[in-house]
């Protein structure tokens, strides 16, 4: 839960959280946890039944926010999906760039492309996708 400290210490002007702030930040997720409409999936917090949009990172202030790996799987998938939809199925290549951009990144890391192969990969085994001919399309087109 070392992610959510990182706004405070920014917030803050602390090079890193100590022992304390580290643990009042899980408790105060614990307790949200056991008492909202927030859970707790892959790492982040989400609001059940809200609807998750991909979000451009290019003008955000912090730079943790633009670490590929801050980016939820779901959040890519969205951009997959949208990406298949408006063209009728997409390479991966064409995913990946298509994907970079709709975040706000204009070369793509190691790490993003990573997330990117593992979103898909998720989305083929629920069925959301097929491989077809190299193209990746979504199932029910198919």
């Amino acid at each position: 839960m070392t992610k959510f400290s990182v706004p405070l210490q920014t917030a803050w002007g602390l090079q890193r959280a100590g022992v304390r702030i580290e643990a009042t930040v899980n408790n105060a997720i614990r307790i949200v946890l056991e008492n909202t409409q927030i859970k707790l999936k892959d790492d982040f917090l989400i609001v059940n039944e809200s609807e998750v949009t991909i979000r451009n990172r290019l003008n955000v202030s912090s730079q943790s926010l633009r670490k590929p790996e801050n980016i939820s799987l779901d959040e890519i998938a969205i951009g997959v999906v949208r990406t298949i939809s408006a063209s009728f199925g997409a390479t991966f290549e064409e995913i990946v760039s298509a994907i970079s951009r709709m975040l706000g990144y204009k070369s793509t890391s190691a790490v993003l492309r990573s997330r990117i192969k593992n979103s898909i990969e998720i989305l083929e085994k629920n069925k959301t996708v097929v491989l077809y001919d190299n193209l990746i399309k979504l199932a029910d087109l198919h």
